[in-house]
C-alpha cells in the first residue's frame, strides 16, 4: 500500500512538473531557438533554419571565432542530414564591399522547399536593399517556427520594450524559459540539455 501511495505521489509530481514547464515554455522569447537550431531541425520541430557563413576575399585573414566555429559545425550536421535525405538545402551568396562573400545556408523539412525558397529570396532582397521577386506572405518568424507570442514580442522591440520590472524578469529568466521551451519540443528532460555558445539572433 505504501509503495502504491508513493507511486501515485510521483505521478502527481510528474504531472505538476510537466504543467509547470509547459506553462513556462509558452511565455514569449527573443531568439527562441538559440543554440538548439540543429536539434530542432533534426527532430522536425523547426520548419526552416538559416545559417550564414563567410568566405573572405584574398588578403583578408580570418581571426579565431568560436561563434563561426559553432555555426560551421551546425552546417556540417545539417549537411549530413541532407545526405541522409532528412532535410533539404538551398544556398545563396551575397557580396560585401571588400570582396568578402556571405554564404546563406537554408535548411528545411522535406516538403517545405517552396517556403524555404520564398524566405531565402526575401532575406537576400532585404540584405541587398531591394524588393523580392515574390514577397513573403507571413512574418519571418512563422517560417522559422516561432510562436505568435515570440513574433509579437520581437515586433514590439523585444525585452527592452517591456515595462520596468517585467523587462528584468524576462531577461533574468531567459535561459530557463529557453530550456523549458526546447525541452518540450525535443521531448527531453530540461536537466539533460547542455549549454552551448549562443549565435542565433532575434528574428532569425
Amino acid at each position: 500500500m505504501f509503495a502504491l501511495f508513493i507511486l501515485k505521489m510521483l505521478r502527481l509530481l510528474m504531472r505538476f512538473l510537466h504543467f509547470l514547464f509547459s506553462s513556462i515554455a509558452k511565455l514569449p522569447l527573443v531568439g527562441p531557438h538559440d543554440d538548439y537550431e540543429v536539434d530542432l531541425l533534426l527532430n522536425g520541430s523547426k520548419p526552416i533554419g538559416v545559417f550564414t557563413d563567410v568566405k573572405y576575399a584574398k588578403g583578408i585573414i580570418e581571426g579565431n571565432s568560436p561563434i563561426m566555429d559553432k555555426i560551421r559545425a551546425d552546417i556540417k550536421c545539417c549537411q549530413n542530414a541532407v545526405i541522409k535525405g532528412k532535410l533539404s538545402h538551398y544556398q545563396r551568396q551575397t557580396s560585401q564591399n571588400n570582396g568578402t562573400k556571405k554564404i546563406w545556408n537554408f535548411y528545411c523539412q522535406i516538403g517545405n522547399e517552396d517556403d524555404m525558397h520564398l524566405l531565402a529570396e526575401q532575406m537576400i532582397a532585404d540584405e541587398e536593399n531591394r524588393l523580392p521577386l515574390i514577397p513573403i506572405a507571413k512574418d519571418y518568424g512563422e517560417y522559422l517556427g516561432y510562436s505568435s507570442r515570440d513574433i509579437y514580442l520581437f515586433s514590439k522591440g523585444g525585452y527592452e520594450a517591456l515595462p520596468f520590472g517585467l523587462r528584468e524578469i524576462f531577461q533574468a529568466t531567459h535561459n530557463l524559459r529557453l530550456k523549458c521551451r526546447v525541452a518540450s519540443q525535443l521531448d527531453k528532460s530540461i536537466f539533460e540539455l547542455k549549454s552551448t555558445p549562443r549565435h542565433d539572433k532575434p528574428g532569425r
